[in-house]
């Protein structure tokens, strides 16, 4: 559609974006191929067997989410060491 002329409104939905009252609501978009992010709050969470605190699922845990025990390879090692006797 043409541009507008100075000091003319453009016609509902011919110009960039349409008129407001001619948009669907932010996130009504039925069709919508996106699907909506996964809020951190939840995800699965577990407490890590070294140092107590939770942890959250993460993506790279996604197939062995099972047998991860701990938060990080720090407490990882620190369990590890603490078992053999090794100071750290």
């Amino acid at each position: 559609s043409p541009r507008p002329r100075a000091g003319e409104k453009p016609a509902p939905g011919g110009a960039v974006g349409g008129c407001p009252a001619c948009r669907p609501a932010k996130g009504s978009f039925e069709g919508n191929p996106m699907p909506r992010m996964t809020r951190k709050s939840d995800l699965p969470q577990k407490t890590c067997a070294t140092c107590g605190r939770p942890f959250t699922w993460r993506k790279k845990w996604e197939k062995v989410w099972d047998e991860v025990r701990y938060c990080s390879d720090r407490c990882r090692g620190a369990r590890k060491g603490a078992k053999s006797g090794q100071k750290t």
